[in-house]
């Protein structure tokens, strides 16, 4: 019975005990639920320490602060999207960077910057403004003395002056870079230069971006040279001609420079042309300043100049008064001789390498022309035909006397830009489209008459040469020389009437010999075609007596000395000539049967005229034997004479 009462005992403290614990678990478990009834009753706070922020130009990020209680975000509106670093982050303290590339354009860049946590949210505004740059003043001005001067640097970014290869004038720029507004310093060395002044470029970089910006140096103080004295025209002169020589003394230079000399003069004063005469102390007029006006009063002063910095004097104004016209104006024409008949064969003769003061009446060019023109009418049967020809002088300035040749290396500024080859060579080339412009300033010259006259380009030049230009549309130009020669086959006026009186007009072929061989099959192939146009029908490449162009004339007796001669055309066999010399060979003023007939014969045809060969021989004075006048020696090839070149033949559709 004891035992039993035990039990009960026992199991009743535990159930006490029980109970104790299961309240103090309930007092834990509601203590734990205050302090979380606590904890979400707590209010959310976000803070930032700037409500804006400006980005800088110089690729530094800029900061700002964030201090909350919750976690947040970041968001971006605008015209432009920041580098925000970071975007988010929890509660606490934090740093936000911000920052953008260079704003190299026109207009800033702006956003708002959304910060949201816990229910708060804070706008951060963003800007950047565009790169500013620029500089005071527009250019540095620096004294020819060792000095320095500064200027000022306006900008919102780092800036670098580039410096490498600065010249050696300048001694130093400081400072060479920066970060926004700045002055720098430029230090120069003296200028002793007294001819010009120093000038240097700057660069600048500054945000990508390059700026120029000019440095000048003053030159060295020059004392100009006296004033020209002496001029001539004089002043109140009369009767001056209208291609004047204008002269002058010396003018002195307190530093011994070398003075030149510009002349100037003017109708008005207002008006002046200008010609440089160099160094030289007189100069006449040319051709970019032209002839002056007969019987007008003109005013004149010469300027003296020693090449250095303000080094220029001028003399005192003359005036003068010019007569009346005395010389050629550059195009000016002059009819030589007019013919009586309906149709007139029109030749042209102009000249290459002739300065203005050449074309006075009376002057170097019509004496060389008028030699020509009469050295060409001395010769049959241009002699006896006199009267069918219009003949004119056509004037053509030239900067530079006589003539550009190539293996020699001579370069001049002539009108027409004739070439002599040189070497050897009698080869002569000309700007031949000029040469027509001119002819064609004579009135009523047209087009068509250029098919029917020949022009000869007299050269100022005293050189052996010659080479006539033709087309087979009838168009020629003949190209010579003043020769000055002891040697009567050499002179001018016989290089004349080979390459003017028989290439040009008369369409004759050379007929020396100059190799010792056969006339290959492509020359004869060129002969022969040209002959089909009328031309080289003096020569022919058959001996057969009933085929050679000249047959009319053989066997008269009057006509003795013609026959079939082997020679022509460079080549001494497989080619054949209608007596033993004539003008074409050797330049001698005599041109055989053949050749004056054919001369006839375009005479006239191109006055309208029907030749024959009757009329040829009845008007044909020119009938004697030359054969024995001055005879070369046939048999040695080459001859010990020079020929002249070849024509330039031309063919056009």
């Amino acid at each position: 019975m004891s035992s039993f009462t035990g039990r009960p005992f026992q199991k009743e403290t535990c159930m006490k005990q029980n109970r104790g614990l299961v309240f103090i678990t309930f007092l834990s478990v509601l203590m734990i639920s205050f302090f979380i009834s606590c904890s979400k009753d707590e209010e959310a706070w976000l803070e930032v320490d700037t409500l804006n922020v400006s980005v800088s130009n110089d690729d530094n990020a800029v900061a700002f602060t964030v201090n909350s209680n919750v976690q947040w975000t970041t968001s971006q509106s605008g015209n432009y999207t920041f580098n925000v670093t970071p975007s988010s982050a929890a509660s606490g303290s934090t740093t936000v960077s911000v920052s953008a590339p260079v704003n190299t354009t026109a207009s800033a860049r702006e956003a708002v910057l959304t910060i949201r946590g816990g229910g708060v949210v804070k706008n951060v505004n963003l800007i950047q403004p565009s790169v500013t740059f620029s500089i005071i003043p527009d250019q540095l001005e620096m004294e020819n003395s060792e000095s320095s001067k500064t200027f000022l640097i306006t900008s919102n970014a780092p800036w670098t002056i580039v410096t490498d290869n600065l010249p050696e004038w300048i001694k130093s720029i400081q400072p060479s870079s920066g970060n926004g507004n700045g002055e720098v310093t430029v230090t120069v060395y003296e200028n002793k230069n007294r001819k010009e002044k120093n000038r240097h470029v700057l660069k600048i970089r500054s945000a990508g971006s390059l700026t120029t910006f000019a440095i000048e140096q003053a030159p060295a103080l020059n004392t100009p040279p006296t004033a020209p004295t002496g001029l001539v025209p004089e002043k109140g002169a009369t009767g001056v001609s209208v291609l004047p020589l204008f002269r002058w003394n010396a003018s002195t230079d307190a530093e011994e420079d070398e003075i030149s000399y510009t002349v100037s003069f003017s109708k008005d004063q207002i008006t002046w042309t200008h010609i440089p005469a160099g160094m030289n102390l007189s100069v006449i007029a040319n051709s970019s300043s032209g002839l002056l006006e007969a019987n007008t009063k003109y005013y004149f002063k010469v300027t003296a100049d020693d090449g250095y910095n303000e080094g220029t004097t001028e003399s005192e104004v003359v005036t003068f008064t010019t007569g009346e016209r005395d010389v050629y104006g550059d195009g000016d024409y002059l009819v030589y001789q007019k013919s009586s008949k309906p149709n007139p064969i029109k030749l042209v003769f102009t000249g290459d390498g002739y300065l203005a003061e050449h074309f006075r009446y009376g002057g170097l060019f019509d004496q060389d022309v008028d030699e020509g023109i009469e050295g060409l009418f001395s010769i049959e049967p241009y002699k006896t035909y006199r009267d069918y020809f219009t003949v004119y002088k056509v004037a053509a300035y030239s900067r530079e006397e006589g003539i550009t040749n190539k293996t020699e290396n001579v370069k001049k500024n002539t009108v027409f830009s004739c070439v002599m080859e040189g070497g050897g060579a009698t080869d002569i080339s000309c700007n031949t489209d000029k040469v027509f412009s001119y002819v064609l300033k004579i009135p009523g010259m047209t087009s068509d008459d250029l098919k029917n006259n020949s022009i000869a380009v007299i050269i100022n030049a005293d050189v052996y040469a010659g080479t006539c230009v033709m087309w087979n549309d009838g168009r020629s130009i003949g190209m010579v020389p003043v020769h000055k020669s002891a040697k009567r086959n050499e002179r001018f006026v016989n290089l004349l009437c080979h390459e003017y009186g028989g290439h040009g007009f008369g369409r004759l072929a050379d007929e020396y010999c100059y190799y010792d061989d056969m006339l290959p099959n492509d020359q004869k192939d060129y002969l022969q075609t040209f002959q089909k146009y009328g031309y080289y029908l003096n020569l022919s490449v058959t001996s057969d007596e009933e085929r050679v162009p000249w047959k009319s004339f053989m066997g008269r007796q009057d006509y003795a000395h013609v026959g079939i001669f082997t020679g022509g055309f460079l080549y001494r066999k497989g080619v054949w000539r209608s007596e033993q010399i004539s003008c074409m060979d050797d330049n001698r003023m005599y041109f055989n049967t053949q050749s004056r007939y054919l001369i006839y014969e375009r005479i006239m045809k191109v006055a309208g005229e029907t030749p024959s060969v009757e009329e040829f021989i009845a008007n044909d004075v020119e009938k004697t034997d030359h054969t024995a006048v001055g005879i070369k020696v046939l048999d040695q090839v080459p001859y010990d004479f020079k020929p002249l070149a070849r024509p330039v033949m031309i063919k056009v559709k």
